[in-house]
C-alpha cells in the first residue's frame, strides 16, 4: 500500500502469479514467504527485511480475500482510458482542474459511465467510452508523461 504508482502495478502481478499458484496447488501456503521474496527480487531487484514487509504487508490473503487483487490493476488501467477520452471530447479539463472546477468532469462522468450503472459489463462500458478494447497504452503513457516527461 506504499508503493509508488508505478511499481504498485508490479506488487498486483506478483500478487496475481503467487495467488494462482496456490490456487492451483504449484505453490503450498509454507513456502510463500519464500516465494514473495524471491518474485520481489526476481521482478523489482529488492528483498522484503521480513514478513510484514513482505507477503503479510497487506490484509489480503490472511483475510481470506482471493481472486479480486488483479481489479486494481484494471482500475489504473481504465482510468488512464477514461481520462484519455474526456481529454480528447473536453480541450480545456486540465486548465479546469486547476481552477477548482470539476462540473464538466462530473457531468462528462455521469453522461459516460454513472448513468449506465450496470447495465454493461465493464469491457463493454471501456469500449463505450473509448472506442476500442481497453489495453495498457494510455497507462504507460501517462507513467511516462507524469515521470519521464516532466
Amino acid at each position: 500500500v506504499d508503493a509508488d504508482e508505478v511499481t504498485y502495478s508490479l506488487h498486483i502481478m506478483i500478487r496475481l502469479e503467487l495467488e494462482v499458484a496456490l490456487i492451483e496447488g504449484t505453490l503450498e501456503v509454507e513456502d510463500l514467504p519464500q516465494a514473495w521474496n524471491a518474485a520481489y527480487e526476481n521482478h523489482l531487484g529488492i528483498r522484503p527485511k521480513n514478513d510484514a514487509e513482505g507477503v503479510l504487508q497487506d490484509i489480503h490473503w490472511y483475510s481470506g480475500m482471493f481472486g479480486y487483487f488483479p481489479t486494481y490493476a484494471l482500475g489504473k488501467l481504465y482510468s488512464a482510458e477514461i481520462w484519455n477520452a474526456l481529454c480528447r471530447e473536453e480541450k480545456n479539463v486540465p486548465a479546469l482542474i486547476a481552477a477548482g472546477d470539476f462540473s464538466l468532469i462530473k457531468e462528462w462522468l455521469f453522461k459516460q459511465v454513472h448513468q449506465y450503472g450496470q447495465r454493461y459489463t465493464a469491457l463493454e462500458l471501456m469500449q463505450k467510452i473509448t472506442g476500442a478494447a481497453p489495453g495498457h497504452q494510455a497507462f504507460i503513457s501517462y507513467l511516462r508523461e507524469k515521470y519521464l516527461e516532466s
